[in-house]
């Protein structure tokens, strides 16, 4: 009998297509189907402008209410024919308590999740308190990461129901762009940017939200800029911050906006650039400063997300401890290529280490292993 799972997303951003494509590709190799089910953005994600679309994939009705705190998106009554349900642990996807909670249910429920909010000011509070106990009220555990994996056996979760997918998306586009612009100069791509192509320059490559701390971006400019009079900040993303960098434009002409950045023109930013400058919330962009080759520097108090378990201080990146630091270790990756030549080999080795294909294998063998399925042929990923 032919087996079907369900995954549920509050909503698609562009850069999640290719993993749910090749999910449903190497699952049908299985002979299990698979289904898609997401919702629509927020409003100020939709400033983002990083939303896509899958054909085959299904949309679901999308309310938010009491200021976008809480997400009702009801999909129960979809999904009646799937074996197995992949959800998200939010707390206030409130539509996901029922089934949660039904000691009836025959379906088998997972998580594909962070483990924890790790943006949340009380650890101790009733929502994550809530959010620990669902936990354990699934059968099987997607985790994002190692850290991930931690989180929810200190909870209480068995280790033998876990799969670690190492969170990824497909970078080989980014990477391919990135060899072709690797046939023109550094200075000759900051030339064809607008950027001075002798100065030391940052790149920041990420949505323009409090989140990841854009104010102390821009104080990070003015100061690496007084520290080395010819650095240049070059600036991709879009949101609901966007008028904050519009004004710093004026004052701090050493600092270049492109708006939101893909394909081509995001590679450009990341060749041109001499570090990745990311002080607030990392994810998935730690990718991409792994593909360029470009050591990234952070701040280790930021709210990250779990993929920050992917970076080694002074081996793949700089995960510093305070402002005076994050200023001291940029300056000396600027000004010390022995040094910087250390940390972007290490981010390119990193490359190597987390791809989308590892992720769909591990996702594919773990709903197998979800489903009491047998393995019908070796986890195949679709490379197109």
């Amino acid at each position: 009998m032919k087996l079907e799972v369900s995954m549920v997303q509050r909503r698609l951003p562009h850069y999640r297509i290719p993993l749910f494509q090749k999910l449903r590709v190497a699952l049908a190799a299985q002979h299990i189907k698979f289904r898609l089910l997401y919702g629509k953005p927020t409003e100020e994600e939709s400033e983002k402008n990083d939303s896509g679309d899958i054909e085959w994939a299904e949309s679901l009705p999308t309310k938010y209410f009491f200021n976008e705190k809480i997400l009702w998106q009801p999909f129960s009554r979809r999904v009646v024919s799937s074996d197995l349900i992949i959800i998200s642990q939010e707390n206030k996807h409130i539509h996901n308590i029922p089934m949660l909670l039904n000691p009836l249910r025959t379906q088998k429920i997972a998580f594909f999740a962070h483990g924890r909010n790790l943006q949340a000011d009380n650890k101790n509070s009733v929502s994550e308190r809530f959010k620990r106990w669902t936990t354990n009220r699934v059968d099987w555990w997607f985790a994002y990461t190692e850290l991930t994996a931690a989180l929810i056996q200190a909870d209480g979760f068995p280790e033998s129901k876990i799969s670690v997918v190492n969170n990824s998306i497909d970078t080989s586009a980014l990477a391919a762009f990135c060899e072709i612009c690797k046939k023109t100069s550094k200075a000759d791509l900051k030339q064809q940017l607008g950027i001075n192509p002798y100065a030391p320059t940052a790149v920041f490559i990420g949505s323009l939200t409090a989140e990841k701390q854009i104010d102390v971006l821009l104080h990070a400019a003015k100061e690496l800029h007084q520290q080395l009079p010819g650095f240049q900040l070059a600036i991709g993303g879009d949101g609901v911050m966007r008028p904050l960098v519009q004004t710093a434009l004026a004052s701090m002409p050493f600092i270049h906006w492109f708006g939101s950045v893909t394909g081509i023109q995001k590679a450009q930013l990341l060749m041109a650039a001499d570090v990745m400058l990311q002080p607030g919330a990392l994810g998935l962009g730690v990718l991409d400063a792994f593909v360029a080759g470009l050591p990234l520097v952070t701040l280790k108090t930021s709210r990250h997300g779990p993929e920050i378990a992917y970076l080694k201080n002074e081996v793949n990146a700089l995960v510093v401890r305070d402002f005076d630091e994050l200023i001291e270790k940029t300056v000396t990756l600027l000004t010390d290529f022995n040094y910087w030549r250390l940390v972007a080999a290490g981010a390119r080795e990193s490359s190597t280490q987390f791809s989308i294909d590892q992720t769909v294998q591990t996702f594919v063998g773990g709903i197998i292993a979800a489903c009491g399925h047998p393995m019908v042929t070796t986890p195949a990923v679709s490379r197109g």
